[in-house]
């Protein structure tokens, strides 16, 4: 093999080590999951290109003639090319899909994803002083703050009872109590028996 042709495989290679890197995460507990762009097609194609690069790198360990040699780089540089097409029209198809689902679901794969990747983001260190003015601007003390406030509390309506069923219905059995040490189910089996004795509670 000449200086080239270990240029070329060792380019090769750390591109579909790359790709590899980017397609396969490490999960928090060390499992592995995929990227929300993987398919079945990256998959099968991916496995092409490892399969093309192991009888590259088998070729030129042998006595095979140049010839040979060059169909199999020519066929793991084709098979590797196409495999990054793949992934890189993959990735802006999902990336326009999360993004007009924006429009109709806030919570959803666009939001989950931004968070994870802000899971280890360390905030800006804000002086205590900067704290406080912070803390003033967003709940203010004054009179007339509090007469707003009075005002917006009276005008909130209150609990329908079927807003207390669908509430009930949403809270997860088997979860920790909160402060008042009530568990869910005494909760929801209250408001299935006692839905409007609950509702003058709430």
């Amino acid at each position: 093999m000449d200086a080239q042709e270990r240029s070329s495989h060792k380019e090769c290679t750390a591109i579909i080590g790359e790709a590899y890197k980017n397609s396969i995460i490490n999960g928090p507990r060390g499992e592995k999951t995929i990227p929300y762009w993987w398919s079945d097609e990256i998959n099968d194609k991916r496995k092409q290109c490892m399969e093309a690069r192991r009888g590259y790198t088998k070729m030129a360990k042998t006595n095979a003639s140049e010839v040979e040699k060059l169909r199999a780089s020519i066929k793991y540089k084709l098979t590797k090319k196409e495999l990054r097409k793949l992934i890189r029209l993959s990735k802006r198809e999902h990336w326009n899909k999360l993004c007009n689902d924006l429009n109709s679901d806030v919570w959803g794969d666009g939001y989950k994803i931004a968070v994870k990747s802000l899971k280890n983001f360390v905030p800006y260190d804000i002086p205590d002083k900067d704290k406080k003015e912070i803390a003033k601007k967003l709940f203010p003390c004054s009179s007339r703050a509090r007469q707003d406030y009075r005002k917006r509390v009276d005008t909130v309506l209150p609990f329908t009872a079927i807003e207390l069923t669908d509430a009930a219905n949403n809270m997860k059995s088997g979860k920790a109590s909160g402060p008042d040490g009530i568990p869910t189910e005494a909760i929801k089996e209250t408001e299935k028996k006692k839905n409007l004795q609950t509702l003058q509670i709430t």
